[in-house]
């Protein structure tokens, strides 16, 4: 569950910075709702992982030792899974958005945005 919250976190922290750079005047609603998403998503994800699950069932990572008793564990860590990879295209799209209506070499917009990228590994 830490790591699920951890996760949501960054990605907040990834979304804040980039509404702090965003110019005033351009799609100043956008940010302030995809942080309210994202701050529902973390909820909903470590709720998936968790519920139904007792505290001796062992590690939530542990598909084979929790098979009797976490049931449907890897569906949950599915769709947890689903909904980051989800999240983490919309993070990867939106310094293309920022970079793009800038008026600076193509060399340099290429760089920001790749920049922005490294956070995906």
């Amino acid at each position: 569950m830490t790591f699920v919250l951890a996760l949501y976190a960054a990605k907040i922290a990834a979304l804040v910075f980039l509404m702090r750079i965003q110019s005033k005047t351009q799609r100043s609603f956008l940010y302030p709702i995809l942080i309210s998403i994202y701050t529902i998503l973390a909820l909903v994800s470590a709720l998936m992982v968790t519920a139904g699950c007792p505290s001796a069932s062992g590690y939530y990572w542990d598909f084979a030792g929790n098979k009797d008793s976490c049931p449907s564990e890897n569906g949950r860590w599915l769709a947890v899974t689903v909904l980051d990879v989800i999240s983490e295209i919309v993070l990867l799209a939106l310094p293309v958005n920022l970079v793009w209506s800038l008026q600076m070499p193509q060399k340099r917009k290429i760089m920001v945005v790749v920049t922005f990228w490294t956070r995906v590994p």
